[in-house]
This record gives C-alpha cells, structure tokens and sequence, in this order.
C-alpha cells in the first residue's frame, strides 16, 4: 500500500490562520465598538458572516486525506515469545470488527496482515501506525518489538498507563512485500468510562506524529471556533445592554459552553495526556453539549410558547436526560442530546409560525436544517462535520440577537423621544402658566427677567447678551454655560454661543455651508451648528 499526506495542508494551514487572525480582528473592533458606541451598528456583521461561510466551506475541502483505517481485527488467545522479546507463536485467532475488542480487566492481543507493494524500495516518507486507544499497548511487527505505549498487564496494579495517542514507526527493514503482520498487546484497566470500546482509531499512513495527524484532522475546527468566540463576546455585549439581560443571555451561555465542548474536543490534539483523562474529556464534551442544546431550547421556549414554557421545557429536559442515561455508547448518548432538545424545539417553531408569530418560520428551517444535517450523518457526529453544523445555527441565532437588540434600541429611542417631547409639552405649559424668573446683574444693579420674555442669549466672553422681547437687549455679567444651567427647559442650546426660547421659534433652514438657521417670531435669525443639528430637529419635532 502506499499512502501520501498532501501537501495541501500547509496552504490550508496557512489560509486558515490567516482568516482566522482576520476573524479575530473583526470581532474584537466590533466588541470594542459595541462597548464604547451607544448604538453599535451591525453592518460589518453581513461582511463577517460571509468571511464566515466562504471559510467554513474551503475548511470542509481541505479535511480529506489519504489514509487506511482498520476496521477489522483478528483476537489472539496463544501468544508467546522468547527473552529477547520477539514474538515466536500467535495461534488461536478469530476475526472481529476492531468495535468488538475490549479486554475490560485481561490482556488482548490482537493481530492486523497487511501488504506493502514497494517494500524494500526508496520512498519519500516512511510507514507508521497510528493507534488511537484507551489502552497501554505493545506492538510487534513481523514478531520484532517496534514499541510500546505505557505498559500493559493482566492486573491493573501493574499496569502503566499510556498515552490516549501513539504513533509507532514502522522499519523498512522489517516490512516484506505481502502478508506483514502487526501484532498489539493491549490492556485498560485504568478506564473511567467502560461504555465505548477502547480502541478508537488504528490504520497504517505515512508515519508522523500524534499531533501532526491530530492537528491535520482538527485543523478546521479553528475556524467555527473563532466564529463561536466572536459570536459569544458580541451577543454576551448585546445581552448586557439589553433592557432584558436576563432572557438575552441564553444565546451567550449557550455560545460559551459550545466553546468549551468545542475546546474539549480539539484538546486531544494540543495536549499528549495519558487515556484514563480521556473519560473526563468525553465527558465534558456531553455535559456541554446537554447545556447548549438545553439553553437554546430555553431561548425558544421563552420566545415562542406564551403559556406552559416551564411544563414543555421541564418535560423535554427530562425526556432527553432519560435517553441520554438509558443510551449505550458515549456517541449516542451526546447525539440524543443535541438532536432531541433540538427536534423539541423546531415543533415549538414549527408550530409558532403556522400560528403567524414573527420570526418563527425562519428559526423552525434553521433548527429543522441543523436537525436533518446532524441526524443524516450520525457516523460524523462528534466529528469536525458536526461543529460545521453548530456553528452555521450559531450564526443564525447570532444574526437574530443582533437584528432584535436593533430593534429594542429603535423602540428605546422611539419612546424616548416620545417622553422627551411629552416633557417639553409639560414644561412649555408650566411655563406659561407660572413663568421662571431670573436673575439679572447689570450695570450695577440686579433685576429679574422673566424667562418668557427672552428670545434668545448669545454669549461673548464673561459677559451674556439677553435678546428681550420688545426691550432690546440686556447685558448679564455671567457666563453662557452657568447661565444655562438657571434656564427652564423651553431653552434650548443650538450653538456654543446661542441659547433659543423655543416658544419664539417659527422654522428651521438649513445654509448652503451645511449650519443650520432658526427663524424666530421677532425677525431674529439664530445659527446652528451643524453637529448640534440633529439634535435641534428632533427637538422641534
């Protein structure tokens, strides 16, 4: 056989990296943004997904190599091999699937033929085995000791645990054209979990190292995981400036704990631990991926059920949790976890939108596309095709948190506006019915003015020229600023230098420098500076 690892990979790796660092950067700007920015905008958002889905595809290209997996085994009962360690009998060997192996509190050996074409030949990159197992093993080729991860035994007192990935070099010099023979010993007595079989992944390729070929098969991963940081920095910003923190911050936990399922997984290929710390790594990948599933649903059920949310939501926890435990193998368990909180939850949609309700129909085809893409390929799930999945929901879900916290803010400033004008209202009323009166330091002497009578003030330096109605105009030893602060609100500022009396305001023009210039009912004109211009039309109306 001959197998070859493209040479793609370091273009891949390259191009992800890149799109990665871009990622990052675009998602902390818009953090960064949305912090310091009262009405963040959400138009880059469009940009990033489409950076999002231009990669998840290339990344899904990329994946493939070329390797054999060996999926069928032979179980050995006599072995036995001299003092120098060399194998001398293996008889007594009956075929299983590789799934059926399980030495529990025994040793096994197991045996693997297979054949080499261009054995004996130059070759550009050496033969390896690359076993993935919750086990010590031994390897023998063609009867000679090649290596040994940890060390196995019949009793788990002697047993040294080994690493959950190992790979062994196979020599050239041992290899033979036709029927080689790889012999394992193997023992797990130090399993934390007994329900899947220990022996995950074994086949020949081109020899590298556990975290060369980890690496290789995680590679892609890196890309939803970013998608799924960013995604959590920036709805958990939105949900802490929400009106309604509460509710909107089931999409950020549940981003946060996909996160962590999904750092669970690619940790087998960044760190070289022994396989009993497999059992904790398994298992914080099901009870992260309990919490999404059942946050999400949350967000459903709190969005589009008005009555029974906590009887429907307790009912599908329950169910789920019952699958979970009643299931066999540890994939099972976590596919049931995800696809019947989900499957729950595009009934909940389904049935919102036959009920006309906004935005149902849109998040039933989402759950419902995530549900028929999951369970179509159950074989890949806990796989890199899953997180595919997970993160295009969570672009979808992130999309609608930032359309709605949009929304909330255009309400916010709608009704806020609408108060802010009611007190003007209130104020011009109360003004006219018991005017303010100021007081007036002049030509050494004080007096009190009416705030009704004045049209307008226009500062200079320390001193205020008061523009009174059918008086003329007044000169106030104070300044604009302090001024200000003793006004009733019908005063309105429209310029560093100019305070209007909105009662005597009759329109607003805009100059051909872009300032703006307010008429008033005595013939006045006012200017208006331009940044102050919006400000000054939303007051008026």
């Amino acid at each position: 056989m001959r197998l070859n690892i493209s040479t793609k990979f370091l273009f891949a790796r390259f191009f992800m990296l890149t799109v990665g660092f871009f990622m990052l950067t675009v998602g902390f700007f818009q953090g960064v943004t949305c912090l310091f920015s009262r009405h963040a905008s959400i138009c880059a958002g469009h940009v990033l997904r489409f950076c999002v889905l231009i990669s998840l595809f290339y990344s899904i290209m990329v994946n493939a190599t070329s390797t054999v997996h060996i999926s069928s085994v032979s179980v050995c009962q006599d072995v036995s091999k001299n003092t120098q360690g060399t194998l001398t009998k293996v008889e007594n060997c009956r075929s299983v699937s590789i799934n059926q192996v399980n030495p529990k509190q025994s040793l096994v050996w197991i045996q693997v033929h297979f054949d080499v074409a261009n054995a004996g030949q130059p070759r550009g990159r050496p033969l390896g085995l690359v076993l993935s197992a919750e086990a010590s093993t031994t390897v023998y080729l063609n009867g000679v000791k090649i290596g040994r991860n940890g060390s196995p035994a019949e009793e788990a007192k002697n047993e040294v645990a080994g690493r959950i990935d190992k790979s062994f070099y196979l020599p050239d010099s041992l290899l033979i054209k036709q029927h080689n023979t790889l012999v394992i010993e193997l023992s797990s007595h130090n399993r934390l979990l007994q329900i899947d079989p220990p022996i995950q992944r074994l086949l020949i390729t081109d020899y590298q190292t556990p975290k060369d070929y980890l690496a290789n098969h995680y590679l892609p991963v890196f890309i939803p995981l970013g998608i799924l940081i960013i995604g959590f920095t920036y709805s958990s910003v939105l949900a802490l400036q929400s009106n309604n923190t509460k509710q909107n911050l089931f999409i950020p936990v549940a981003s946060l704990f996909a996160v962590i399922q999904l750092i669970a997984e690619v940790s087998r290929g960044l760190f070289d631990y022994s396989y009993p710390y497999n059992g904790i790594r398994m298992l914080t990948i099901l009870c992260s991926s309990l919490i999404v599933s059942f946050f999400l649903l949350s967000y459903v059920c709190k969005r589009f059920l008005t009555k029974r949310r906590k009887t429907a939501l307790t009912v599908a926890c329950i169910t789920t949790l019952i699958f979970v435990l009643l299931l066999d193998h540890f994939e099972s368990k976590t596919l049931a976890s995800v696809l019947l909180p989900m499957g729950i939850g595009t009934l909940i949609t389904g049935y919102a939108a036959i009920q006309k309700a906004r935005n149902a129909l849109s998040h039933s085809v989402a759950l419902f596309a995530f549900v028929l893409l999951t369970a179509s390929s159950p074989n890949q799930f806990l796989d890199i095709y899953y997180y595919y999945c997970i993160a295009l929901l969570f672009v979808f879900f992130f999309a609608q948190h930032a359309t709605d916290y949009k929304k909330e803010q255009e309400k916010k400033r709608f009704e806020q506006d609408r108060a802010d004008r009611l007190q003007r209202i209130l104020d011009e009323h109360k003004e006219r019915e018991q005017p303010t009166k100021i007081k007036i330091n002049h030509a050494g002497k004080t007096d009190f003015i009416s705030c009704e009578e004045i049209c307008f003030c226009k500062g200079a330096r320390d001193y205020v020229e008061l523009v009174i109605n059918n008086r003329g105009s007044v000169l106030h030893h104070n300044s604009l600023s302090e001024l200000e602060s003793t006004l009733p609100a019908t005063f309105l500022r429209v310029h560093r230098s100019y305070i209007v009396n909105t009662q005597f305001i009759t329109s607003l023009s805009r100059s051909a420098s872009g300032t703006g210039i307010l008429h008033l009912s005595t013939g006045d004109e006012v200017p208006v500076s331009r940044r102050i211009m919006p400000k000054v039309r939303d007051a008026l109306g």
